[in-house]
């Protein structure tokens, strides 16, 4: 039989990524709101929570990992710019 501890880290895992698939199905609409749930998700939202890899956020997104990586490279670029990140604050609210 497993610890309880196990089983309460299993279930809120599970719990979590269903949670995190219906923000991606609610939420992210256009190319513009999967770049900023990309950037927001792999950087983390606190330090307490882990950030996500690459193949994560392609697995929530249905789309490769390779696109996963394009926004994260265009927000650094873009984000190094006066302003900011322009995709991110294209996002909608």
């Amino acid at each position: 039989m497993m610890p309880l501890e196990v089983i309460d880290n299993v279930a809120g895992t599970l719990v979590a990524k269903q949670a995190l698939g219906e923000i991606v199905r609610t939420s992210v609409r256009t190319p513009l709101d999967e770049h900023y749930f990309v950037v927001v998700m792999h950087k983390g939202v606190s330090a307490e929570l882990q950030h996500l890899s690459f193949n994560d956020l392609a697995q929530l997104l249905a789309c490769p990992a390779a696109k996963i990586y394009s926004y994260i490279a265009e927000h650094a670029v873009n984000g190094s710019a006066r302003g900011g990140c322009k995709i991110c604050l294209g996002a909608s609210e």
